[in-house]
């Protein structure tokens, strides 16, 4: 079966941003109040193409490099629950700066597993 799937990664917009502390993995606790906006960056997921990632937008040179990025992350996160887990090519039009596209990652992979099952027969 192959499909195309589209998933916007809305922007995260901080309204409050307040740090009460370093924790300690070196990550801060924080108390934020947020706001989505109605843009934001654009995943594609072919699964009928070579397995891999692009990314383009204005933001997509500011990534880092490809082997650190949060959408390969979180299919490595995926193979970890799900033995043989299978993806494709994905395409991150990076259009805002926010890292809220491993949510939308996520959320493809549950549309992904829910065509799979709408694609198998009854016994």
């Amino acid at each position: 079966m192959s499909a195309t799937l589209l998933e916007k990664a809305p922007a995260k917009i901080n309204l409050t941003l307040r740090v009460l502390g370093r924790r300690a993995d070196g990550y801060h606790e924080i108390e934020s109040l947020v706001a989505f906006a109605d843009f934001g960056d654009m995943l594609t997921l072919r699964t009928d193409a070579e397995e891999g990632l692009e990314i383009t937008g204005p933001f997509g040179g500011k990534s880092g490099p490809i082997t650190d990025n949060l959408v390969l992350k979180a299919v490595a996160a995926g193979r970890e629950r799900v033995a043989g887990l299978q993806a494709g090519r994905f395409l991150l039009e990076k259009i805002f700066r926010s890292r809220r596209v491993s949510v939308a990652v996520r959320r493809m992979r549950r549309r992904l597993c829910g065509l799979l099952l709408a694609s198998m027969p009854f016994l």
